[in-house]
């Protein structure tokens, strides 16, 4: 599979090393929309490089896009993208709504070509190693989970914090996608949702390099906490922040009738995985293999499933669910009632 790189950002160089090591996909070109990005990624890679977006599209050798531009340009790059007879893998989120990823899935089903999302992690050994459990029965049927993400927000180390706080941008957008997606993995479809969303700051002062000291606006909640009900009767409290020093609550942990199971941060590949039985006073710590995944593996699924003509484990079916939980978690808030998901 040869992949033409869109947005030559802070991610890129992960997506830029896998592909050197990769043995089942090869990226040939990249573009920006600061030009000067993309020369100095072709250069540090040694791969060609495009004026524009539409130039990438005319290449006939690139048959997937890698779409790593910010939120709000994921609908325009990817549907551009399938219209041009590409695949398109897309960081996440797919769409910054659902009626963005109904157009999405409309044009992927309208052209036959496969659309993935990130995140992958949960293709990584810590995941995949708590599916097993769950699979054993090893803490019984699940009846309850919890998630947290909170941090003081990314003005804190990010090169170009903007994004995180403008339309499309929140830490439920931005970060709720690896929590939600590894949930939906292991638990199924939510259906129904409740939630309450705030915005605590109307401006930030970026405190990293190059730009500190810049005061920026604040367009999306920066805190929002929720209830989600899974169809499998699993209840899960979820709470994703930018407006917290800190914490000692565990990324997710899922509560059965056998025992509790503490599963590894969302946005890795490895552990640490523990479990505590019932009866029991510690917890047992769960060996993870050493070869636990990086960014990219997402990529390599989506190859297999393009070339066994097969749906990608990653499919944007699955993404688009998880941007409709978040979106509908801050409708909830916004009208103040439970929301069903279609």
């Amino acid at each position: 599979m040869k992949i033409g790189i869109v947005g030559c950002g802070k991610i890129s160089d992960q997506y830029f090393k896998f592909g050197q090591i990769s043995k089942k996909i090869e990226i040939i070109s990249c573009t920006d929309q600061v030009l000067e990005k993309a020369m100095s990624q072709s250069s540090k890679y040694s791969i060609s490089f495009a004026n524009s977006f539409e130039e990438m599209l005319l290449n006939p050798e690139i048959d997937t896009i890698l779409n790593l531009t910010p939120p709000k340009e994921h609908k325009k790059i990817t549907i551009e993208s399938i219209k041009s007879l590409k695949h398109v893998y897309t960081e996440k989120p797919l769409g910054i709504n659902s009626k963005e990823c109904d157009e999405i899935l409309e044009t992927a089903k309208k052209y036959n070509k496969q659309i993935c999302s990130a995140p992958d992690t949960f293709l990584g050994a810590g995941i995949q190693e708590s599916k097993k459990i769950i699979e054993k029965n090893s803490i019984g049927k699940i009846v309850n989970a919890s998630a947290f993400m909170v941090s003081p927000g990314h003005e804190h180390w990010h090169p170009n914090p903007d994004l995180y706080y403008d339309i499309g941008g929140g830490p439920d957008l931005d970060m709720a996608p690896y929590y939600l997606t590894v949930l939906t993995y292991l638990l199924g479809e939510v259906k129904r949702v409740t939630g309450s969303h705030k915005k605590t700051f109307p401006t930030r002062k970026i405190l990293s390099n190059p730009r500190k000291g810049e005061i920026i606006q604040v367009e999306a909640p920066t805190h929002i906490s929720s209830i989600l009900d899974f169809h499998t009767g699993v209840i899960c409290t979820m709470i994703m922040s930018f407006d917290t020093w800190g914490s000692t609550l565990p990324r997710i942990e899922l509560y059965g009738t056998e025992g509790t199971l503490y599963l590894p941060d969302p946005n890795t590949f490895g552990g640490p995985l523990k479990i505590l039985k019932s009866g029991k006073d510690t917890w047992d710590n769960i060996a993870i293999p050493k070869n636990t995944g990086q960014r990219g593996i997402g990529l390599e699924d989506m190859a297999d499933s393009i070339k066994n003509n097969k749906s990608a484990q990653t499919d944007c079916q699955k993404a688009a669910h998880v941007v409709n939980i978040i979106e509908s978690v801050r409708i909830s808030s916004e009208k103040n009632q439970h929301i069903y998901l279609k």
